[in-house]
């Protein structure tokens, strides 16, 4: 169903995206980082919370590319479903905003009380100004969801360098002249949200597109593709903010580690989120790839893209992990850290380095595979059972020297942060051996019949 060129053509563009993205972040980060430690340990601590929302949001955005995929042939009802879709999302956005703007400073003050006070006031600056742009980001993700589906992922790709330089310019007026801090970057980052969905939202109206909405504004809600929709967004949205919520459980211990740990971790993470570029570029696009092939009915052609998908994952994987070995020293020096953050940083960007090109790639593109068949409830069951008893429970075992549960007290091995990814790496493992064997053997297959 797919050509080497047609592949190159849907995946190319999403990872040229994710490149920009990521850079952009970057960029943004040494902004951030001109305002001190501080600045930057505060945006660290809301970007965990910043990435559990986004991924439940990006989970419904990919539950209705999933059934997009599935009936992309039928027009009248893919238009329909991409303006349930729209609204679903931007009103659950809507919602996420409400709430943190009333609880979201009480909630970063329970998760991080321990954190010192100059990192908190940052954090909350940050947080107040960034829930604000979730609508938007719903609706801007839900049109590159519905453009990939069309198999259209340059437009994507263009619009988000557009962000992009819009988020950079933005945040070098707030932060570098008006020198507003860390709300100065969530002030930029609202503003190209803003922007880039409503151009988004513009390009869609076109008629020419296989995929287009017309009268906006008229909507009635059709709850039988809501549920079509949170049939396969819901079981994945919790699975992937159980990834998430992971990450935050953690970042609440390493927030107890000290501004340097907070920072190295920060910096760390930024540079591992290069490494995943290839791999999310390529999972988002299992979707459609897989998806498609699922709509029409082809068990094998979906097996045969889901392999390649892997090997391409891998391949893309090795490269970027080996350009960042080399060169993690150099660019770590560029966040003028002090020299135990740098230290930290240095050495835990080389150990995601090896163990993210060897073990990674099947721990996340096959769920994406088996969620493009309509299979979301394995990887449900297998991430929250590898989340609390490897990558929390270990990580809480690995880093402290003492754990008290219930008045008992746990000897540690007392790693630090070390701990904290080691247990990350062992939750890939878990995953990455039951989710090849659940491919294997084909018991994601069958769902094809009731789709």
């Amino acid at each position: 169903m797919f050509s080497k060129s047609d592949l190159f053509k849907i995946i190319l563009p999403v990872i040229a995206q994710q490149i920009l993205a990521t850079t952009a972040s970057t960029v943004n980060s040494i902004m951030v980082a001109g305002a001190g430690e501080a600045a930057v340990s505060g945006v660290a601590l809301v970007g965990t919370l910043d990435a559990l929302l986004i991924v439940m949001l990006s989970s419904l955005v990919s539950g209705g590319a999933v059934v997009l995929s599935h009936a992309h042939k039928n027009e009248n009802f893919a238009r329909e479903c991409t303006k349930q879709l729209i609204y679903m999302t931007t009103l659950i956005a809507l919602f996420i905003t409400i709430v943190l703007s009333i609880l979201g400073m009480p909630l970063i003050s329970l998760l991080y009380g321990s954190a010192e006070k100059d990192v908190l006031f940052s954090a909350n600056s940050y947080l107040r100004i960034l829930v604000l742009s979730y609508p938007f980001l719903a609706l801007y993700s839900s049109c590159g969801a519905i453009f990939r589906v069309m198999g259209n992922t340059i437009i994507s790709m263009k619009l988000s360098f557009i962000e992009i330089i819009i988020n950079i310019a933005g945040n070098a007026l707030f932060i570098l002249i008006f020198h507003l801090g860390t709300a100065g970057a969530a002030l930029a980052t609202l503003i190209s949200r803003i922007v880039s969905s409503v151009v988004f939202i513009l390009l869609l109206h076109n008629r020419k597109n296989a995929i287009y909405i017309e009268n906006l504004f008229s909507y009635r809600p059709d709850f039988e593709i809501i549920k079509k929709i949170l049939h396969i967004g819901v079981p994945h949205g919790i699975e992937s903010s159980m990834f998430q919520f992971g990450r935050l459980l953690t970042q609440v211990l390493i927030s107890s580690m000290g501004t340097a740990a907070i920072a190295a971790n920060s910096v760390a993470n930024i540079l591992a989120n290069y490494m995943y570029m290839p791999s999310t570029a390529i999972q988002n696009c299992a979707v459609t790839i897989v998806g498609r092939c699922v709509g029409a009915g082809e068990k094998k052609q979906a097996t045969k893209y889901g392999k390649t998908l892997l090997l391409w994952d891998y391949f893309a994987m090795w490269a970027v992990s080996l350009i960042l070995f080399v060169f993690a020293k150099p660019i770590i020096g560029i966040y003028d850290l002090s020299a135990e953050s740098t230290r930290l940083a240095l050495h835990l960007t080389i150990f995601h380095a090896v163990c993210t090109s060897i073990i990674r790639p099947p721990a996340f593109i096959f769920p994406s595979v088996f969620k493009a068949a309509g299979d979301v409830k394995y990887s449900l069951i297998v991430s929250t059972i590898s989340m609390w008893c490897i990558r929390i429970g270990l990580a809480y075992i690995l880093s402290l020297e003492n754990i008290t549960v219930f008045s008992v007290t746990i000897h540690g091995a007392g790693l630090g942060i070390f701990g904290i990814w080691i247990a990350t790496v062992a939750d890939w493992v878990l995953r990455a051996v039951l989710f090849f064997i659940h491919f294997i053997r084909g018991k994601w297959l069958p769902n094809l019949e009731s789709l």
